[in-house]
């Protein structure tokens, strides 16, 4: 890990109350700062929640450190809040999509597309800073990538739904 360097990559324990830079947050203890791309930090969460499907006791700084570890991760701090985000209101996110599911069981989605719609979920619930539509397209474009054929529209229906609601 490194130390920081006002908004450069960066993964140091701290203590809560140490912030260098404006743009840090903390999540259990570490430290994290960035300049990665909003949809590459996106990305990277999903990769990290995906994972997490298979790895559900561990927490969103576990997550992390065992990417750091694996030379899988670029610190970046929208990755490290979405990732904490999702995790901490996981219980709330899978209510909002199941009550917006028509036909559907939370346990039938495919653990891809479930990471998809916890990530846009929570930036539709908890993220004022990103528009819904955007929060939706980002969410789209990771199910086009990641998801089977029809994932993307699926995806698209249950988080505008989700929007029209809040």
């Amino acid at each position: 890990m490194r130390a920081c360097a006002n908004r450069y990559i960066v993964c140091v324990p701290l203590n809560v109350n140490e912030f260098c830079t404006p743009c840090a947050i903390t999540v259990q203890g570490y430290f994290f700062g960035g300049n990665m791309k909003r949809n590459e930090a996106r990305e990277q969460a999903f990769v990290l929640l995906f994972s997490e499907c298979f790895n559900s006791e561990e927490s969103a700084a576990q997550l992390i450190e065992n990417a750091v570890q694996a030379g899988e991760y670029e610190e970046d701090a929208y990755t490290a809040a979405l990732l904490s985000g999702v995790k901490e209101n996981k219980e709330q996110l899978d209510a909002e999509i199941t009550a917006k599911l028509k036909n559907w069981k939370l346990s039938r989605i495919p653990k891809t597309t479930l990471a998809i719609l916890r990530i846009g979920t929570y930036e539709i619930l908890f993220c004022e800073d990103v528009p819904d539509s955007v929060a939706i397209n980002e969410a789209v474009e990771l199910a086009k990538r990641f998801g089977s054929e029809k994932d993307y529209a699926f995806v698209n229906g249950v988080l505008g739904n989700i929007a029209r609601s809040k």
